[in-house]
């Protein structure tokens, strides 16, 4: 069988044409389909320009459908012979190796539905080595390493969705990433779908990927003002469909601390706190909708 990779593009060409330049090093993905959801014509123009290059298919959608929805599109259009997706941000660089390496790991062990890699920052340090999930306070923990070290694939309560590969089946059984996410936690309710459906998810230690982050002098954690919006909206969305009780109640009570964590990271992007602050108010207002 066969495995398709899926670019949702925004805004980005010089980051998709490098990313499609990292999965192309040696044909080890036999589809590829990037979705621009981008709204600025030169950067619609020059993502065009890298998929004609590249000869590898795109999507336009006309709008910006946000991240499950494109990547939802993006699996719509493989063929029936493709039964594993990759999953790739374009600020992400993933070798032909460790595309190798994860659909190795799948074919070895058909409990594991879903797998990242160990993804760096370009600095080499560790971003993502796993991660669990604080229901109490519907806050995200990444692991700087693999929990159980000695295992080829280590488990995680969530899977992150920066370089991603899930069996096409059990991506389908639990009905893909769930579209009421526009930006960020689809990836956590996608690995708490597949958990309850008995899956299990992982890292897989010995393969890596590296998200480009902190470019420019801007601090590795820093966010945008929009990336304010769309996290606190996603987190409430998430609050109020997936907690009860006493969980959602500490959760909600905790969002007043996960703002101002919000904004002050926004602030270290250089983005004035004013902004950060509409940004985060408009994340209220959607997560109402």
């Amino acid at each position: 069988m066969a495995t398709g990779g899926a670019i949702v593009h925004f805004e980005t060409p010089e980051h998709l044409r490098e990313c499609v330049k990292s999965v192309q090093a040696q044909p080890c993905l036999d589809d590829i389909v990037v979705v621009d959801n981008s709204l600025n014509k030169s950067n619609r123009d020059a993502a065009e320009n890298v998929c004609h290059e590249a000869g590898v298919r795109l999507i336009r959608p006309g709008s910006n459908l946000g991240f499950a929805a494109a990547c939802n599109l993006a699996v719509r259009e493989f063929g029936p012979d493709i039964d594993k997706l990759l999953f790739i941000n374009p600020d992400a660089r993933v070798s032909p190796e460790a595309i190798n390496a994860l659909e190795a790991s799948l074919a070895d062990d058909p409990q594991f539905a879903a797998l990242n890699p160990t993804l760096y920052l370009p600095d080499a340090s560790t971003w993502f080595a796993g991660g669990s999930l604080n229901r109490q306070l519907a806050r995200l923990v990444q692991w700087g390493t693999t929990q159980g070290e000695s295992d080829p694939v280590a488990t995680t309560e969530w899977v992150n969705g920066c370089v991603l590969m899930v069996r096409r089946d059990a991506f389908l059984e639990v009905g893909g990433f769930d579209e009421r996410y526009f930006l960020y936690w689809e990836d956590v309710v996608l690995s708490l779908r597949l958990r309850e459906a008995g899956w299990r998810i992982g890292v897989l230690a010995d393969a890596s990927a590296t998200h480009i982050r902190g470019e420019g002098g801007i601090p590795i954690d820093a966010i945008s003002a929009a990336q304010v919006e769309h996290s606190l909206q996603s987190r409430l969305i998430f609050i109020r469909n997936e907690l009860r009780g006493a969980e959602k109640g500490t959760a909600l009570a905790y969002t007043s601390v996960n703002t101002l964590r919000l904004v002050h990271r926004a602030h270290r992007g250089n983005v004035r706190v004013s902004d950060a602050l509409q940004a985060a108010a408009r994340g209220f207002r959607g997560a109402r909708t």
